[in-house]
């Protein structure tokens, strides 16, 4: 997106200099991160191995038997879906039914953990976090049947990540920040760094706005 400003016009100038003071120049654009395509079978499975993960350094630094997870067998139907040529969304559903029901009983053991008042790190208390939003997002859309909710994750390690609707053919979805980017006179300015999605159209007819407002006051 170009626009072109003209300097306002000065009575008290003799010089009679007027015309173009330049090109601006606007695009949005997004900071692609380096994370897998987020699937909602992939997601599940990380956080039942995290959370497996958490539960054996729990029961390791506080001496306590481990509690049955069927780790096995979790993970057996994980597999059959992930190997699957043909995936049906019959087949996707049942897996996915699957993984909720072992992440809700880790989630069950590690409120009793919480319960006995055993202390977490912090980084693992970051980490359930995730894993619980995750769970209740992926729970959300089983049940309505949908694959639409807010803040969605799409990393349990970057949650912070959020999917850019970009529109192209190759790459429909981007998943970074969104940069807005002003050019003026060989210059290029940051003008927004943001992870929420926001109307492209709105920010750049601010960002004129503003571009236009400074124009002005520094030719004045």
């Amino acid at each position: 997106m170009i626009f072109e400003y003209n300097t306002p016009e000065d009575d008290d100038d003799d010089s009679g200099d007027s015309g173009n003071s330049g090109t601006l120049i606007l695009d949005a654009t997004c900071a692609p991160q380096n994370i897998e395509y987020p699937q909602d079978i992939n997601l599940l499975n990380q956080c039942r191995e995290d959370r497996e993960g958490i539960v054996d350094e729990i029961c390791f630094s506080y001496n306590l038997k481990k509690p049955r997870m069927y780790r096995v067998n979790a993970r057996k139907d994980y597999l059959s879906l992930a190997k699957c040529k043909k995936r049906t969304g019959k087949k996707i559903r049942k897996a996915i039914k699957a993984q909720l029901q072992y992440v809700r009983r880790d989630l069950r053991y590690i409120d009793e953990f919480i319960a006995q008042d055993i202390e977490f790190e912090q980084k693992q208390l970051d980490r359930i976090e995730v894993i619980r939003k995750v769970y209740e997002q992926q729970d959300y859309m089983y049940c309505n049947n949908t694959h639409v909710v807010s803040g969605r994750i799409v990393s349990i390690s970057q949650p912070y990540i959020r999917p850019i609707i970009r529109g192209k053919a190759k790459d429909p979805t981007e998943f970074g920040a969104k940069l807005d980017i002003s050019i003026d006179n060989g210059f290029a300015r940051i003008e927004k760094l943001s992870i929420i999605r926001s109307m492209q159209r709105e920010r750049s007819a601010h960002r004129c706005c503003r571009k236009l407002l400074r124009a002005s006051w520094s030719l004045s």
